[in-house]
């Protein structure tokens, strides 16, 4: 891959709209350019910037409507009583989606400098509006995995957290405090954490995805002291 990767390329690889192929070809590139891997650096940082925006606290009534709609879901998901329309939304939310990165593909590129300035502007813009009710949930705890009954050992981790996530509706919980504090302690882009007992004691169960591979990681010590332990790779 000689030529540069475009900012298109960058966001699509970071969230995950790239094929395995592709996504080592990604990988192997910004082991070796600088410039690719700086803008990737500029690209995260938005996010980092995004999450460090102060957002103004959400009223009283919408923390509890969210909080109840959260709980009547987890509910509604234990008892298995999900209907086929909600299986049918389930499927056509995770059938894959072809990359953004493709449209308008003959029009001129903005620059990589105005790109990154008008996606922090946007971000932030977002914060202020939209963003804030989600950012705000997650930092009050409402995004937060919920505990999961399902003991797991350390010993051959790989086949019990793949039969966790086929049973499991998961998520990456993105800027939730789990996803703060996992982040720090694993390598490659967060897809999936669950709340579990690993070995006897509570865990996050962290799945990643980098180099065309998939990892998932056991972390402890969450907020405030995280350390990451049992890390195995997941078959393809």
């Amino acid at each position: 891959m000689a030529e540069h990767l475009t900012v298109d390329e960058l966001a699509d690889a970071a969230a995950g709209l790239v094929d395995a192929a592709r996504g080592a070809e990604i990988t192997e590139h910004l082991a070796g350019c600088r410039r690719c891997a700086a803008s990737q650096a500029e690209l995260e940082q938005v996010s980092v910037r995004l999450a460090a925006e102060p957002t103004p606290p959400m009223p009283a009534a919408v923390t509890a409507r969210l909080a109840a709609v959260i709980d009547a879901e987890q509910n509604r998901r234990q008892s298995g009583q999900a209907s086929s329309d909600d299986e049918h939304r389930y499927e056509l939310a995770h059938r894959h989606k072809p990359s953004l990165g493709t449209l308008g593909s003959d029009l001129a590129k903005p620059s990589r400098s105005r790109f990154l300035g008008r996606a922090l502007v946007a971000c932030v813009a977002a914060a202020a509006i939209g963003f804030a009710g989600y950012a705000a949930g997650a930092r009050a705890g409402l995004g937060e995995p919920q505990a999961l009954r399902s003991p797991l050992t350390s010993r051959n981790l790989a086949p019990q957290a793949e039969e966790l996530r086929s049973k499991t509706d998961l998520d990456s919980h993105w800027l939730s405090l789990a996803w703060s504090c996992a982040r720090k302690v694993t390598d490659g882009r967060i897809t999936d954490i669950a709340r579990v007992v690993v070995d006897g004691s509570q865990a996050l169960l962290v799945y990643t995805s980098t180099g065309g591979k998939s990892f998932v990681t056991v972390v402890s010590g969450c907020p405030d002291d995280p350390k990451a332990s049992t890390t195995t790779e997941l078959p393809r």
